[in-house]
């Protein structure tokens, strides 16, 4: 029970985009509460090595305690029953609904009486029928969660502010492989490539020429970032790159992952969790998004970053994989464009 704290559950599902975009909202909820001992709900997927929001937000200190469930076997009776015990076990009666954007009813009722089952009294940010429509909606993912806590009256930052704090054991990490790659004098460049949704990724072949001509400038050095599985990509990507690209996908945890970000110059890579993390800790963007979702939303949060995304007609279709118009919006992004965008910043 935390020591006679008060346990706050916050319900967060997704993987490291989702999770960095709700940071500030998260760190709002505990002020509001403090001291208090903040507990996660959230989604884990075992048959995918998605990076997991229980495993990012307890390693950077954010959250007390997880509780995750598996969307594929949530249905299930006992995964539901062992779920609710969890729960009533900590006597949580506080949740704060922080479900991303676009959830259907048929959703936000199943999750409204399955909290009142777990004998939940105040449900924040739950409301059946959007009320969001009658508000002005905030074109960012993280004004969304903050002005949601406004709304149900709860204090929130004036500015926002991520604040990542990232530890000695992972600075000092970093510091043997800046040394060990010989990055001290160098200016370093950021590139995430991958994207676990087909639709979101720029070709591979227009990433490698980027590298090319960006590895070109004086004392410049590349780094691809990325989950494990992103790794044979990276692989790839730094054979061409003239020996001075160092595929680190899948080498490092998220601290460490921060603090190399914050070192970078720049940061370019596809709309990716990578992405959210570079702006978090302060690090310019340049971001390729496709048209599948509104513009603004899911852009790196803050001023300073530049983001190419191209209207056609079909966007805003919420695609997984696009075969029928053949990526043509991501595609549009022309690598001439990119590297122009690049050299504003290097």
């Amino acid at each position: 029970m935390g020591g006679g704290l008060s346990n706050i559950l916050v319900y967060r599902p997704g993987q490291l985009g989702d999770t960095v975009c709700a940071i500030p909202a998260i760190r709002a909820v505990r002020e509001n509460f403090e001291p208090c001992n903040l507990v996660l709900l959230s989604d884990t997927h075992r048959q995918q090595n998605y990076p997991k929001a229980s495993e990012i937000l307890l390693e950077f200190g954010l959250i007390d305690e997880a509780i995750t469930y598996s969307p594929d076997t949530s249905f299930r009776l006992y995964e539901i029953l062992a779920l609710r015990r969890e729960i009533e076990r900590r006597g949580i009666s506080t949740v704060f609904y922080f479900a991303p954007s676009g959830r259907r009813f048929h959703q936000k009722l199943r999750d409204m009486l399955f909290f009142k089952w777990c004998g939940i009294k105040n449900i924040y940010g739950l409301k059946l029928k959007d009320g969001e429509s009658n508000l002005q909606r905030p074109a960012h993912e993280t004004d969304r969660l903050l002005q949601m806590l406004k709304v149900a009256g709860f204090k929130t930052p004036s500015a926002v502010h991520f604040e990542l704090s990232i530890s000695a054991m992972a600075r000092a990490r970093v510091d043997r492989l800046w040394h060990d790659l010989g990055l001290t004098k160098k200016t370093v460049v950021a590139i995430g490539p991958g994207s676990k949704m087909p639709v979101k990724r720029w070709d591979e072949e227009r990433y490698r020429e980027l590298g090319i001509r960006v590895a070109a400038l004086k004392d410049m050095r590349l780094l691809v970032l990325g989950g494990t599985e992103d790794h044979p990509l990276g692989e790839r990507l730094c054979e061409v790159w003239n020996g001075r690209g160092y595929n680190l996908s899948g080498q490092t945890s998220y601290m460490e992952s921060a603090e190399v970000l914050k070192r970078c110059r720049l940061y370019v890579g596809n709309d990716n969790g990578a992405t959210h993390l570079a702006a978090a800790v302060g690090t310019p963007c340049v971001a390729i998004f496709s048209a599948r979702d509104l513009p603004g939303v899911w852009y790196p949060y803050g001023n300073g970053h530049t983001v190419f995304r191209k209207d056609v007609e079909c966007q805003g279709c919420m695609l997984y994989e696009c075969i029928h118009e053949k990526m043509k919006c991501i595609r549009s992004v022309t690598v001439d464009e990119v590297f122009s965008a690049c050299g504003r910043y290097l």
